[in-house]
This record gives C-alpha cells, sequence and structure tokens, in this order.
C-alpha cells in the first residue's frame, strides 16, 4: 500500500513539472528610507592657532587669494602688519607696512587685473590698497584713525568698483579704484561703523547707509548727496545689515544704538519697528534664514549679556545668554548639513559659541581670552567640511577650529563680519562667496551658485578662471568654459592659436587649438584644415559623406565638360556633406557617370530595365494518384505523438504498480 501511495505521488509530481506554468518570482527591496537624513552629533576641536603677538580685533577674511584650491585667512591686529596664513596656519602673507589695524580686510579685483586685492584700513588713518605679496599698491590718508571696514561696490554703474569707509574725521569717503577720492559727506561724529550698500528702494541706484557717533543712520545716493537720516537716542557703532524682510520689492535697515534698543528702518528712512535690550548694542547684525521656513531671522546681541533672534517682524524667537557681554558679531552657516543653520558668537568669557536654530547650544568652546572679532567661517581645505576662523585678545591668537562627527557641512549665508569678502553688509543666499548685492555687477544670479550651469562656481569664475559666470560660452566657438580651462584656450578667444579655425571645431576634430596648424592636412585628401573647416567636411577623412568622391573633388569642381551642371569652365561641384546633393534619389557619383546634373532634381539618370527573360516549361504528363491518407500538419503530429508517449508512460507505470501489488 505504502509503495502504491509513494508511485501515486511519483506521478502527480511528474505531471506537474510537466505542465505547471512557470511563475516569475520578485524580490523587492523597501527604499523608502534611504534618502533620510541622519542627524549628526557635531563636535569641535582646534586644528591650529597662530600667535598674532598683539590683540586681534579685525574680523577674519577668508578667500583663495593664490588659487591654488586652498583658503587663506586674512586678518589685522595692534601694532602689526596685514598678515594672511594658509589653511595649515603658516604664515603666507605680510603687507608692507605695520600699525593698529581693527578694520577687517576687504578682498576685490579692484583693477579688473584678474587678481585680487586686498584692502583695510589702520590706526595712522590709512587706507590702504595691497597686492596678494603685500605690496602696498596705493593708499589714502584721512589723518584720523578708521576702524570702520571698508566696503567694496561698484556704486555708480561705471564698471569699475567703489570703496566706502569711515573715519574718526567724522567723515564717509568714497575712493575710485584708483584711490583717489570721489566724494567725501561730513556727519557730526566719529564714523566706526562699516557702510552698508543697496538699491533699498527699487530705482535701480545704489544707496549707501552708514552710521556715526552722533546717533543717526544716514542714507546717501550715489553720489554722496544726502537722502534722509535717521537719529537714535545713542550713538551707532553698529554696522547695518539691509535685506527685505517682508518680501515688498523694498530693503529694511537694521541695526542697533547705544540707547539701548535695536532698529527696523524702512527705504524712505522711518521706523518700522524697534526692541528694546537691556544695555547698549554695540556690534552688528547678521540676517539668514536659519530655520528654512522662508523667512528671514536676524541675530543680534547687546552688552546686557543676551544674544537675540527676532523673526522678520522683529518678533523674539529666542535668546541666548552667557552670562558676559558680547562684542562678537554673530556669524551663520550650516555647520552639519541638516538644513538649518547654526548660529556662531564669541563672549568675553573666553568661549566661542555654537547655537542651533532654536537657540540651543551645541558646543561650545573656550579661548582663555576675550573675543572682541566675529568669527569667519568658511571650507578652508575643500574636503566639503567647514572650519571656523576667530581672533582673541589677551593671548592674541587666531584659533582655526574643526568639526567632528559630520561627514559634510551644507551652505552658508552669512559668513563673516560684514556678510561676505565684499563687506557690503548683504547675505549671500547661494554661498557662493558673493554676496547677493555684488551678484549683479558680475551680471551672475544671486540665487544660483552656478548662474550659468557649466559646472564652474561664479566665485571661481571670476577670481580663479577669469571666465564670464553668467555665459556658458562667452566667446561663442562651441567651446564652454570648463573645457577652455582643461585644453588651455582663451574662453574670451573664439581662436586662440588665430588660424581660422574656432577653438571648438579644432577640439572636435582633434586638432590642436593652441598651435596653427591650418595648413595640415592630415587625410590627404588635398585640403588643408582651414578649408576643411570653411566646407565643413572633416579633416581625418577624405570622403566626408562617403558617396566615392573625395572631399577635394566636391569641393573643387569634377572635371566634367558636357554634364548640364557644370560651370563655364566645364567643372560640376558638389556638396561634400551629402551624398546626394539633389536629393533625387541619386547619388552624385551616378549622376557624374550618367552626365546628369548632381545639383537637379528634375535632372536625373533614365535608368531601363530590361524585360525578364522569357523561361518555357514543359509540366511532366498528367498522373492520377488516388490516396486515401489522412494528412496531418507537423503541429499535429507532435501534438499526437506526445499524448501516445504519455499514454504509453502511463501503462508502464501502471503495469509495474500491478506487479508490485501481486509481490
Amino acid at each position: 500500500m505504502k509503495t502504491t501511495r509513494k508511485s501515486f505521488v511519483i506521478i502527480i509530481l511528474l505531471a506537474v513539472v510537466i505542465f505547471a506554468k512557470p511563475r516569475k518570482i520578485e524580490a523587492k527591496t523597501n527604499e523608502s528610507n534611504v534618502d533620510e537624513l541622519i542627524p549628526q552629533t557635531m563636535g569641535v576641536y582646534e586644528k591650529w592657532n597662530y600667535t598674532a603677538g598683539a590683540d586681534v580685533w579685525s574680523s577674519p577674511a577668508v578667500a583663495d587669494i593664490n588659487a591654488d584650491g586652498f583658503k587663506e585667512v586674512l586678518f589685522g591686529s595692534n601694532n602689526r602688519p596685514l598678515r594672511g596664513l594658509d589653511y595649515t596656519g603658516s604664515l603666507s602673507f605680510t603687507a608692507e607696512y605695520a600699525a593698529p589695524r581693527f578694520s577687517s580686510p576687504a578682498f576685490a579685483d579692484i583693477d579688473r587685473s584678474g587678481y585680487l586685492e586686498v584692502l583695510s584700513g589702520s590706526q595712522p588713518g590709512l587706507l590702504e590698497c595691497c597686492t596678494l605679496s603685500g605690496v602696498r599698491v596705493w593708499y589714502y590718508s584721512t589723518g584720523f584713525e578708521i576702524w570702520s571696514t571698508p566696503c567694496v561696490v561698484d556704486l555708480d554703474n561705471d564698471g569699475n568698483l567703489e570703496i566706502l569707509f569711515g573715519s574718526d574725521s567724522n567723515n564717509i569717503y568714497c575712493l575710485n579704484h584708483l584711490g583717489v577720492h570721489e566724494w567725501v559727506y561730513p556727519t557730526g561724529g566719529n564714523v566706526r561703523s562699516a557702510p552698508a550698500v543697496a538699491d533699498i528702494d527699487a530705482d535701480g541706484d545704489l544707496e549707501v547707509l552708514v552710521a556715526s557717533y552722533d546717533g543717526k543712520m544716514y542714507c546717501l545716493d550715489h553720489l554722496g548727496n544726502s537722502v534722509w537720516n535717521f537719529t537714535t537716542g545713542g550713538s551707532i557703532w553698529s554696522s547695518a545689515a539691509i535685506a527685505d524682510l517682508d518680501n515688498d520689492g523694498t530693503l529694511e535697515i537694521l541695526f542697533g544704538s547705544f540707547d539701548n534698543k535695536f532698529y527696523c528702518v524702512s527705504h524712505l528712512g522711518t521706523e518700522e519697528w524697534n526692541v528694546s535690550t537691556g544695555d547698549r548694542i554695540f556690534n552688528s547684525p547678521a540676517v539668514a534664514d536659519i530655520d528654512a521656513d522662508g523667512t528671514l531671522e536676524i541675530m543680534f546681541s547687546s552688552e546686557d549679556h543676551w544674544l537675540y533672534c527676532l523673526n522678520h517682524l522683529g518678533i523674539e524667537e529666542w535668546n541666548f545668554t552667557t552670562g558676559s557681554w558680547y562684542y562678537s558679531p554673530p556669524s551663520v552657516a550650516d555647520l552639519d548639513g541638516d538644513g538649518t543653520l547654526e548660529v556662531l558668537t564669541g563672549s568675553s568669557d573666553g568661549y566661542l559659541y555654537c547655537l542651533n536654530h532654536t537657540g540651543g547650544e551645541e558646543w561650545s568652546y573656550f579661548t582663555t581670552e576675550i573675543l572682541n572679532s566675529s568669527p569667519a567661517i568658511a571650507d578652508l581645505e575643500g574636503d566639503g567640511k567647514l572650519e571656523i576662523l576667530v581672533g582673541t585678545t589677551g593671548n592674541d591668537k587666531i584659533y582655526c577650529l574643526g568639526l567632528s562627527g559630520i561627514s559634510s557641512s551644507s551652505p552658508q549665508q552669512w559668513y563673516s563680519y560684514r556678510g561676505s569678502a565684499f563687506n557690503t553688509g548683504q547675505m549671500d543666499s547661494d554661498s557662493d562667496y558673493i554676496d547677493d548685492l555684488t551678484e549683479s555687477f558680475y551680471l551672475s544670479d544671486p540665487l544660483k551658485n552656478d548662474t550659468d550651469g557649466d559646472g564652474l562656481e561664479d566665485w571661481d569664475e571670476i577670481y580663479y578662471n577669469g571666465t564670464d559666470p553668467s555665459h556658458i560660452d562667452i566667446d561663442n566657438d562651441d567651446l564652454i568654459d570648463p573645457d577652455e580651462l582643461f585644453y588651455g584656450t582663451d574662453p574670451f578667444n573664439s581662436d586662440t592659436d588665430s588660424d581660422g579655425i574656432p577653438d571648438g571645431w579644432e577640439v572636435t576634430y582633434i586638432l590642436d587649438p593652441l598651435i596653427d596648424d591650418a595648413s595640415a592636412d592630415p587625410d590627404s585628401d588635398n585640403l588643408n584644415n582651414l578649408e576643411e573647416f570653411n566646407s565643413g567636411t572633416n579633416p581625418h577623412k577624405k570622403d566626408t559623406d562617403e558617396d566615392l568622391l573625395d572631399d577635394y573633388q566636391e569641393v573643387n569642381g569634377i572635371l566634367s565638360p558636357s554634364n548640364p551642371g557644370a560651370d563655364i569652365m566645364g567643372y560640376v561641384y558638389t556638396n561634400p556633406l551629402k551624398s546626394d546633393s539633389d536629393d533625387d534619389t541619386f547619388n552624385d557619383i551616378v549622376e557624374i557617370i550618367y552626365n546628369t546634373n548632381p545639383n537637379d532634381p528634375l535632372s536625373f539618370p533614365i535608368i531601363t530595365t530590361p524585360p525578364p527573360e522569357t523561361i518555357t516549361i514543359t509540366p511532366p504528363p498528367e498522373t492520377i494518384t488516388q490516396n486515401n491518407t489522412v494528412t496531418t500538419t507537423v503541429e499535429s503530429g507532435i501534438i499526437f505523438t506526445s499524448a501516445v508517449l504519455t499514454a504509453t508512460l502511463g501503462i508502464i507505470i501502471a503495469v509495474v504498480i500491478l506487479r508490485k501489488r501481486r509481490k
């Protein structure tokens, strides 16, 4: 009985194997969480420090001044020359003249030479312009101390940059790119705040906003004429930040005063709101969308020991206290790459504090001495992680801090004292080291760090590569800027080697765009490279259109005087890029052979086809065959054969089973 059951099971399995349809089995992987951000625990550590030998009041400025892919740090200190450090903390730059410097430096290509210059003020009352090697290009003397940080901008839209700054002479100065003053505006007190510049009323002209110890915020037009002034109840040291807080197309001016209030003033010079604090407001605000909610926040500190964060309406979102006063203006960046921004500020208790977007402390670093300068935030090494640079008074050091526990950092919108290397008092929305105002000077997009989408960031195009950030191919040679850099061609000259052939065409056809090779003939078809370019033919193929006529013949003519398409000299010219010049379905060479015009679709060969040969076939005698056999198709035969085999197999199995049962 057991044997019978086993045999029955075998039969069933055999049937399943033969007749069952295969089924596709798919394995699915749940990838819904692949792109989720994994929270990172951020820490801080010291990468290096540099002993300046004097108090560092000047906020550091950062840029890749020698275009080597690594950024340098420039700063001033008391009774020392302006100095620069490389990304390892080694001294790389020293200005010629030593003087106390409380003014923070600015970078710009002042003379449009393709190289950055450095501008800074000093206590003897000099505004200096230096080369990257530290050589003084020019200086301007005010006769009084300069604490004001210079702002660099094309104020009058003439294509040249101007330099704006204040002095203890009580004046506001505007110099041209050669260091010659364009205008001077007098105020009623020392001008230690840095000028801010913007088109605040959207009229197409820039305005200058700068405060004085006389308690007034001044608004001047681009010619140095007074537009309005706003009076507070105390002296003003705070430098203004400018932003469109309410998205109405006009800008607001934000600053603090020694009357303990923080002000928001409209483009017309009227107060929109103010916030009272417990003491003087010495430092300058930072503006950014720190919580990624689509509206801007304003961060500033007061001598009441509190750091404040206000929303765009002037309502306090949070505050943070260290128990000590702040002189260090805040900087803002997404240090840990989580999509929200961190706020960095120094305190007189010796700590640099890092706060998250809700005001919670993420970390702090103890420097042992007072921090008066604003932190600068930059990726010095180009590894995708930001470093923090800050100076101290007391132990006279510049610290470079690194971040631990993170894989990468994200963009920063207000990464230095005045928002960018140009010190305009405006944010850098696209984090390309060019603030929103300066983008307009270079015709780049303030919301895109690569305006023309060529793979080169705007800052790199302007200052390192010398290319145009607003055009992917400014010389229209069909070679985009990154390729021009790769091949060493001039992005502003369509024919670098002046051989009459555009750079893009030479690169496409594997010629040398840097050497005049117009007369070369690499395919030996008697057309040189310049002639091939003018004809549009391939310099490496004798017969570009593969019609059995060489390019030379098609371009210079085929001698066929009797051809209806021949010119007065008996030559026929065809298109070297088309095997059938007149699109009449006959190749050019066929028309030449049959003596028809290859350029006239109504002139074509008439080719006659001979009639087919008649073949007589004698059929065999008719044979009548009677056949009662039923013919089946091959398919029916296969089915029948399969049925017979299956039946036979079943009978064999049944016989085996019966024999076993008898046993």
